[in-house]
């Protein structure tokens, strides 16, 4: 089996690393496995399972447990928030939309849009509507930023695990207009 946990930005929306922003090009990861002793060239699907549906599909292939309808698939990035003092952004995917949340909702249409280029958020306002009260129901992570201990901020920075946290008051920026204003024009 070969699966990642993330992919990479590669500057598609403004972002040339990943955690800032919730696109196909950063959530959508490859995913191979081969059992033993399977003789076919095996299949392709293209339609998204989240890493949580990996070991209940391979386990159901195995017949030991039963196959499970596909979940939504929830992503959340705090990385903006806690770094960068931008709003946070969460996402959710179900069937072929993705609607992100963030201070200006997002809706895409994954299968005539792949490249995440045509937002359909004031077009289709039924379905932003509907996605984002599936969002709602899932909890959301963040709390305020808290203090932390001296010595511990310094040990969890020597590992690369924080940076300096920035707490800002007001309405936070838009990850996606803040990637953008970064970008260099080519």
């Amino acid at each position: 089996m070969f699966l990642s946990d993330h992919g990479e930005g590669l500057m598609d929306h403004g972002e040339d690393q990943h955690g800032i922003l919730l696109y196909r090009e950063a959530l959508q990861v490859p995913l191979m496995i081969k059992f033993p002793g399977a003789t076919s060239r095996g299949s392709r699907s293209v339609k998204p399972i989240g890493l949580s549906e990996v070991s209940p599909m391979i386990l159901s292939y195995l017949g030991i447990a039963k196959g499970r309808l596909p979940k939504p698939i929830y992503s959340e990035t705090l990385y903006p928030r806690i770094h960068l003092g931008w709003s946070e952004l969460r996402s959710l995917i179900v069937d072929r939309d993705q609607y992100i949340e963030g201070p200006r909702g997002e809706l895409y249409d994954l299968v005539s849009d792949p490249g995440e280029a045509h937002d359909l958020a004031s077009t289709d306002r039924r379905t932003a509507a509907r996605s984002r009260e599936k969002l709602h129901t899932i909890p959301s992570t963040i709390n305020p930023l808290q203090a932390v201990d001296p010595e511990e901020a310094r040990k969890l920075a020597a590992l690369g695990y924080i940076g300096t946290p920035r707490n800002r008051s007001g309405p936070l920026p838009n990850p996606r207009d803040e990637t953008r204003r970064r970008t260099p024009r080519r």
